[in-house]
């Protein structure tokens, strides 16, 4: 029988682990957290001889998430903390908190920010909007236009995940 997993190699060389996956336009794209001499968040597309980069959208050292919106691939980045999960702290503090949209090679498009938010920790489109959710604060957002995230409320707490199914969002 043929087996249910394939190891398809690690994406980047210093990547501390694949943060989100997803499919777009026919490929296989993983976002990551990096640590090492370059620790920021990279994209990469799944080729036929192995991961190709498709560049790293911010500063901060993970994209923690990808959606795809509106025949676009969007990642979220974020400042991952190590030290909290038996990891040193990242070399890279830069702040994430950013939703971006993939332009093709290594390019890549700011969206805006989450107001008061370092890190992403949902992204998922719904109804025609696409919406977010900080990793490390209260609230949810809705992409109003590209660079215009507004705040949808909140249920008085930290929300870490969020997902549509069967007309719903929850």
């Amino acid at each position: 029988s043929r087996p249910i997993l394939t190891d398809h190699g690690r994406p980047g060389g210093e990547s501390v682990m694949v943060c989100s996956l997803a499919a777009f336009e026919g490929s296989l794209y993983a976002a990551t957290w990096e640590t090492g001499s370059t620790p920021r968040g990279h994209v990469y597309r799944l080729a036929d001889d192995g991961w190709e980069d498709c560049g790293s959208p911010w500063d901060a050292n993970a994209v923690t998430r990808l959606a795809v919106f509106e025949g676009a691939l969007y990642a979220a980045v974020s400042r991952l903390k190590g030290g909290g999960s038996g990891l040193d702290d990242s070399a890279n503090q830069s702040p994430g908190g950013r939703i971006l949209r993939y332009a093709g090679g290594q390019a890549w498009q700011d969206m805006g920010a989450l107001e008061g938010a370092d890190s992403v920790a949902g992204l998922v489109p719904f109804a025609g909007s696409l919406y977010a959710i900080p990793m490390y604060s209260e609230g949810l957002f809705r992409m109003e236009a590209p660079g215009d995230w507004r705040w949808c409320g909140s249920p008085g707490r930290r929300l870490l995940a969020l997902g549509a199914y069967a007309g719903g969002f929850y």
